[in-house]
């Protein structure tokens, strides 16, 4: 296999979680510890994102570098904070904290406020709250936030989201895709 320099393997991490290569993965997440020991800042933070964006999109907790873990974010830049916000959100779900994933999620959307064109991390971040609620037992409120996630998504033809999301959702996303948006029913699922 061709050798990719090593800044390059959040990549290739990302790409083995896609393809289910645990082994790829767990060579490109060293190959990401090398470049955050590189000396090269910017180069660093790239590579602890892409760890936290795979180890959290896996729910393996203990992949997770610290920052995600405590949630000390200072030395992100801002333009990156929802994502990163977003993977705090998915940290707590590996390790069953639904109330600080769901308090992490609702803080994050209003940090997003209103007036801007809606980004994938709303949708995520909205599916997140409901995916805590589902796990709290709280079925209407996790329904209520599932259904502003469709009407965000669905109408602008993002799906991803759903089709990744859906299945921690008990047969909620089903049922509500069967009411609001059927024509969307087999492409999610």
């Amino acid at each position: 296999a061709e050798q990719l320099p090593d800044v390059l393997r959040g990549l290739e991490a990302v790409a083995a979680v896609s393809r289910g290569d645990s082994e790829g993965f767990h060579r490109a997440m060293e190959a990401l510890g090398r470049v955050r020991g590189s000396g090269n800042p910017e180069a660093g933070l790239l590579a602890e994102i892409a760890k936290a964006t795979c180890a959290c999109g896996m729910l393996l907790p203990e992949k997770a570098p610290k920052w995600i873990r405590t949630g000390e974010m200072d030395m992100i830049p801002q333009a990156l904070r929802i994502h990163t916000i977003y993977l705090r959100t998915r940290y707590l779900q590996s390790i069953c904290q639904y109330d600080s994933m769901l308090a992490t999620a609702q803080t994050a959307i209003t940090m997003l406020g209103s007036g801007y064109e809606p980004l994938n991390a709303d949708i995520y971040l909205r599916l997140c709250c409901s995916v805590a609620l589902v796990q709290l037992g709280r079925m209407e409120e996790a329904e209520a936030w599932l259904i502003k996630a469709m009407r965000i998504g669905i109408p602008r033809g993002l799906i991803a989201p759903f089709a990744e999301l859906g299945s921690t959702l008990e047969g909620m996303l089903d049922k509500c895709l069967r009411r609001e948006y059927p024509e969307y029913e087999e492409p999610i699922n």
